[in-house]
């Protein structure tokens, strides 16, 4: 009899220990799941972060050389005599801008590469000192001159007198010349442009493909 009552308290005490472990088990897997979940959580959000790093240096590159380039690919203009399209190229210009502006600010939002900021910066400085008013200036002497050559052009038509045709003739050959001589040094200083902008323009695309490298292997 004492030895079944032993067994009894033994047979207790394993059961009451075996429940103690399943119970501690089972707290173990719950607080591992929760230690999970935030895990997933971390690591799901630093993988967004990334991606939109990523995404900013990419857009960022993109929105700069889309501006870039509407400035200085404007050989088109110098034999264009429609004015609403002068007006259009300059709206996409404004437009384009506005755009690089907005991607800019992403992009200081997500990267802290400090040389990648810097090069992005000194690119931008330098682009905007050499482009200065010389597209501006180009496309509003293209207009002028369109202005001119289309009213030489109706009067020509209209006019029977041989002396005042010859006269609005010359003209026309004078504006035709001047907005020749406009787009001839608006290419010049678009030579110039390259020039100075293209170094940089290097720099700052191998910056981001540095950048872009090292996100890749962060994520």
């Amino acid at each position: 009899t004492e030895q079944k009552g032993k067994n009894l308290a033994e047979k207790e005490d394993l059961e009451e220990i075996t429940t103690l472990v399943q119970k501690v088990r089972s707290d173990f897997n719950e607080k591992l799941e929760v230690v999970k979940s935030e895990l997933n959580v971390v690591s799901s959000t630093k993988t967004t972060l990334i991606s939109e790093e990523k995404d900013s240096v990419i857009n960022y590159y993109k929105s700069y050389f889309e501006w870039f380039y509407s400035n200085v690919s404007l050989s088109p203009m110098a034999t264009s005599e429609d004015n609403n399209h002068v007006y259009e190229v300059l709206a996409d210009i404004d437009l384009k801008y506005t755009n690089m502006l907005k991607e800019d600010a992403v992009f200081e939002l997500f990267v802290s590469n400090q040389e990648l900021r810097e090069a992005k910066t000194k690119l931008r400085k330098i682009t905007m000192e050499s482009i200065s008013s010389d597209t501006v200036k180009f496309l509003f002497a293209v207009v002028e001159a369109n202005i001119q050559i289309s009213f030489c052009k109706s009067l020509i038509d209209t006019v029977k007198e041989i002396t005042a045709k010859e006269s609005y003739l010359k003209k026309l050959a004078e504006e035709s010349e001047k907005k020749s001589n406009a787009h001839k040094q608006f290419m010049e200083s678009v030579a110039k442009i390259y020039a100075e902008v293209y170094p940089e323009q290097i720099n700052f695309q191998r910056k981001c493909k540095e950048h872009l490298y090292s996100l890749a292997i962060m994520n």
